[in-house]
């Protein structure tokens, strides 16, 4: 390990978190599709908000999954294995004028052995040198575009059901939040689909929640926790069956089993409808008692 804690950047969801600074790149993700031995250039906008000239410095890093809710671990420049080494950059740094943007071209070159699947690596671009000689993490701000670059060949695709839970048990009000753990085994990266089907005692459906409406990635021998909340119910009472149906994993259907029990309104419901009772019942005898006096 190569000082991890050094090198630790967590970008949540595979989107890049920006801090607040007057420099911007775009696009943050860049997905590309490639043969074994081929070679390929792609272009990063970078401009430059400043009121005066700014000189950014690039480096490029590697990075592995980190944690179940799409994180990433960078593990720095001096390691070099992988797509880093096939990603090459004209110069080490570029100089922008006050309000200026470049395409910056990143050059891609693979080589003829390089095993099929995904790699992944970051661009990295920072108004300072970043601890290019290896000395250490300049505190100065970077923006980094993420790599997800797939050499063709044999991918294997294989995803598999960690868990399916449901926050609670018993719950008095919605919303109901289910929690969804899913395992890329395979050498590319996946984009799970499927749905929640949720049916109420008499096996009626009614709801149905997509479980990955933002298109979240899991990348090869990692986990990925997906979340999902039942919110939206006039009022929902009883006994219900969460049922999770994937698409291409190895677990067709799985459910849970989960109760609504509104108690505070139906106190009050049920105090109401004593009321009206006992009212029903002492204005009854009122007008016997006027009717016979």
């Amino acid at each position: 390990m190569k000082r991890f804690g050094l090198f630790l950047l967590i970008l949540v969801c595979f989107g890049v978190v920006q801090p607040a600074n007057a420099f911007e790149i775009q696009p943050a993700i860049i997905d590309v599709e490639t043969d074994p031995g081929a070679r390929s250039q792609i272009n990063i906008k970078l401009r430059n908000d400043e009121a005066e000239p700014v000189t950014y410095y690039v480096t490029v890093e590697k990075f592995i999954p980190y944690g179940d809710h799409g994180q990433q671990f960078f593990l720095g420049i001096n390691d070099t294995d992988g797509l880093p080494e096939w990603t090459y950059v004209d110069a080490p740094s570029v100089t922008l004028r006050p309000n200026e943007s470049i395409n910056f071209p990143v050059s891609l070159r693979i080589p003829a052995g390089a095993a099929a699947g995904l790699h992944t690596a970051a661009v990295f671009f920072s108004p300072a040198p970043n601890g290019a000689d290896g000395s250490g993490v300049s505190s100065a701000p970077r923006i980094g575009a993420l790599l997800f670059v797939t050499v063709k060949g044999s991918i294997t695709k294989k995803v598999s059901l960690q868990s399916f839970q449901v926050n609670k048990d018993v719950f008095e009000l919605l919303p109901a939040d289910f929690s969804i753990r899913l395992r890329n085994e395979g050498n590319g990266v996946s984009v799970p689909e499927g749905e929640i089907r949720i049916k109420n005692a008499f096996g009626s459906n009614v709801a149905t929640l997509a479980i990955n409406p933002e298109a979240k990635r899991i990348l090869p021998d990692s986990i990925r926790a997906l979340s999902v909340a039942w919110d939206e119910h006039p009022f929902a009472f009883g006994p219900y069956t969460a049922t999770l149906v994937l698409e291409q994993t190895d677990v067709a259907e799985t459910s849970v089993r989960f109760y609504v029990w509104p108690w505070r309104t139906m106190l009050w419901i049920a105090g109401g409808l004593i009321a009206l009772i006992i009212g029903y019942f002492v204005l009854k005898r009122i007008i016997i008692r006027r009717a016979t006096a």
